[in-house]
């Protein structure tokens, strides 16, 4: 597991946002579109603490989110992404990744 920001942006992942020092940042590698959904990971690092990872789906139309588990299982109910500013950015850099890019897993 990456640990750092430095190693991650050499990977070639995307920082989508960033407050003081706490950071989320998008796997583009794990972003998959299909049938209105959109799967995505990102790592968040908080201002203090371990760095957390999260995969998440979006339903493009709704404009909702939920968070998986390591299985793909649902870990809560949908939630709107107007209330949730870090899955807002991963939500609109993912989806602007998927636009440019033609060869896109199946997000299940």
């Amino acid at each position: 597991m990456v640990l750092n920001p430095a190693e991650l942006e050499q990977q070639g992942w995307l920082r989508v946002w960033q407050e003081g020092s706490a950071q989320q940042w998008l796997d583009p590698q794990s972003i998959a579109e299909h049938a209105g959904l959109l799967r995505a990971d990102s790592l968040f690092f908080p201002e203090a603490g371990e760095p957390v990872t999260y995969r998440s789906q979006y339903r493009l139309e709704e404009g909702d989110y939920r968070d998986l588990d390591a299985q793909g299982q649902p870990l809560h109910e949908w939630r709107s992404l107007a209330d949730d500013p870090f899955n807002q950015a991963v939500f609109e850099a993912a989806s602007r990744w998927a636009r440019t890019h033609a060869t896109l897993a199946d997000p299940a």
